[in-house]
């Protein structure tokens, strides 16, 4: 089967903060980061914990899990942003539950909206020039070894669960996938992020819906499809 996308991990090696993230750009992490930070293009905690410890104080797992379909790739990052606690800020940088419907907080959206206004861009950011690959990457060169990526990689999934626990919660995920009865629009999904996807709505509220405890989502009334 086809990789169809990889989910990183990026950890503060002073504080143990993690972020994780997910692309499906061919070529995978570099080539989706392959640009300066200071475009303010990424996750903005993560930007400015850089800005203060330095980018050699941060490890970078470029492909920490791999999927072979966006809905995969949604609830593998869904599933570790859970593990780590990462929408915690006191464990992680991530603003978001993870998956590519999830919701930004109004809060964080209008943080996001003043830091492109122009105050930190070209050389007043402290991030100016900043690359995370290439000739210029603040570390190109000096390679890692198998040895020490395995103990790192280790070292994260033992902060909170074995290996065994990790296996058992992902193909506890993989049972999730249950198809889904738009009862709005008839028209039947194989599965929540298939609905999400369509309608643009967050999985979560579709799930709520499902289950009684909401009774639409933005105008879409949802059940649980049962195969006759």
């Amino acid at each position: 089967m086809r990789k169809y996308g990889v989910i990183y991990l990026i950890r503060n090696n002073i504080n143990n903060k993690i972020y994780i993230g997910q692309t499906a750009v061919k070529g995978g992490f570099d080539r989706r980061y392959c640009h300066d930070l200071e475009k303010n293009t990424h996750n903005i905690h993560l930007k400015r914990s850089i800005e203060k410890y330095g980018i050699e104080a941060f490890y970078i797992d470029k492909e920490f899990d791999i999927a072979y379909s966006q809905e995969e790739l949604d609830k593998l990052e869904s599933m570790y942003i859970s593990i780590y606690n990462a929408t915690d800020s006191r464990y992680g940088y991530n603003i978001r539950s993870g998956g590519s419907n999830s919701p930004l907080a109004e809060s964080t959206k209008k943080k996001l909206s003043e830091s492109k206004k122009g105050k930190y861009k070209g050389e007043k950011n402290p991030m100016y020039g900043v690359r995370l690959c290439g000739e210029k990457h603040w570390n190109y060169g000096n390679h890692w070894d198998e040895d020490y990526k395995e103990k790192q990689r280790k070292a994260h999934k033992n902060q909170k669960h074995t290996e065994e626990q990790l296996l058992k919660m992902r193909v506890g995920h993989e049972k999730e996938k249950v198809k889904v009865y738009c009862i709005t629009t008839d028209k039947i999904f194989d599965s929540i992020a298939d609905a999400g996807r369509k309608y643009n709505l967050d999985t979560s509220t579709i799930t709520k819906v499902c289950k009684g405890k909401r009774k639409h989502v933005k105008g879409y009334k949802f059940e649980y499809y049962k195969d006759k």
